[in-house]
């Protein structure tokens, strides 16, 4: 039998299909995230023209195109994202976020965490190029919940000082094509008339 306020037609065992689809979308929906507040500028400007792109294991997860400098993302858990911060004329920088738990905590909620990141200008004719991600987050078993990695932290730190101790230089624009020679054709000289003269 159909019922008149629905399309589609009611059998027995629906109404529990219906009852455990619901109580799954409503579970996937409830799981715990780690919730980042990012903070992003740049030196000397706007974000126009700036990018945020975020892989999830390596693989590509969302793109985002600076409006505003404050966003709020929800992540996963069990994952390593990577956020790359990008804009031209500017240094680029990357951040990883690793979003492991131990067992027994994957339902857990965790306090939410705050980043900044900021994009400084590339020095003049020259390009600072960073080897690594300059931060790292992740779980911290001594305060049970996440934080920044320290010991990275000060590895990154050192990076960055030798990056921006030994810039390489800009590369200089190739020159434009020069424009092809023509040769003009050559003249022909007609050699003056000598008239033999004509005995009458």
């Amino acid at each position: 039998s159909y019922n008149r306020r629905n399309i589609f037609p009611i059998r027995k065992g629906w109404p529990l299909l219906v009852l455990l689809f619901s109580f799954s979308a409503a579970f996937a929906q409830d799981a715990p995230k780690f919730s980042v507040k990012l903070k992003f500028s740049v030196q000397q400007g706007g974000l126009e023209n700036s990018l945020i792109t975020i892989t999830r294991d390596g693989k590509p997860y969302r793109v985002i195109y600076p409006n505003k400098g404050k966003y709020f993302i929800d992540l996963e858990l069990g994952s390593e994202f990577v956020f790359t911060f990008t804009k031209p004329g500017h240094i680029t920088k990357a951040v990883v976020i690793d979003t492991h738990v131990p067992n027994g905590r994957e339902k857990d909620e965790f306090s939410k965490f705050t980043a900044a990141v900021g994009l400084e200008l590339q020095p003049e004719d020259q390009i600072v190029t960073y080897s690594q991600p300059v931060g790292k987050i992740k779980y911290s078993m001594s305060s049970d919940d996440f934080d920044f990695d320290k010991d990275y932290t000060q590895t990154a730190q050192e990076m960055e000082k030798k990056a921006e101790a030994h810039p390489e230089p800009k590369p200089k624009p190739p020159a434009p094509n020069p424009r092809p020679q023509t040769t003009p054709p050559p003249t022909q000289v007609t050699p003056p008339s000598n008239p033999v003269p004509v005995a009458v």
